[in-house]
C-alpha cells in the first residue's frame, strides 16, 4: 500500500499508478470520509467499471451512430409535434381530408 506525505494545509498527491487506474485527473472532485480509523478517498464521478467518462473519448470516432441518433430523435420530436397538432388541424380542417393528416403523423 503507497504511503504520502501530508504537506501544508493538509494537501496530499495521490499515487500516479492510482489516478491512472481511476482516471482522476486535476480539477476531479473525491469524497474524503473517516471510516474508524482510516481516511477513505472515493471519486465522486466514476463509472461501474472505474472509469469516468473521459475513458469513453473517442470510442465512437468514425462511426455514424451519433447522427443515427439525432435523426431518430428528429424524427421523433417531429411526430410528437405532428401528433400535438392534430386537434388543432381537425378544427381547422373539418373536412374528410383530415383523416390523411392523422395517418402521416402517426406514420412519420
Amino acid at each position: 500500500m503507497p504511503t504520502v506525505t501530508v504537506l501544508s494545509g493538509g494537501q496530499i498527491a495521490l499515487p500516479e499508478r492510482i489516478r491512472d487506474e481511476l482516471s482522476i485527473g486535476e480539477g476531479d472532485q473525491v469524497e474524503v470520509r473517516r471510516e474508524g480509523s482510516w481516511i477513505v478517498i472515493h471519486p465522486t464521478a466514476l463509472h461501474p467499471e472505474g472509469k469516468d467518462w473521459r475513458a469513453w473519448r473517442g470510442t465512437l470516432a468514425g462511426t455514424t451512430t451519433l447522427e443515427g441518433h439525432l435523426r431518430e430523435h428528429r424524427e421523433e420530436v417531429a411526430r410528437r409535434v405532428c401528433l400535438e397538432a392534430l386537434p388543432l388541424l381537425r378544427r381547422l380542417l373539418d373536412e374528410p381530408g383530415a383523416e390523411g393528416v392523422e395517418r402521416h403523423c402517426r406514420r412519420g
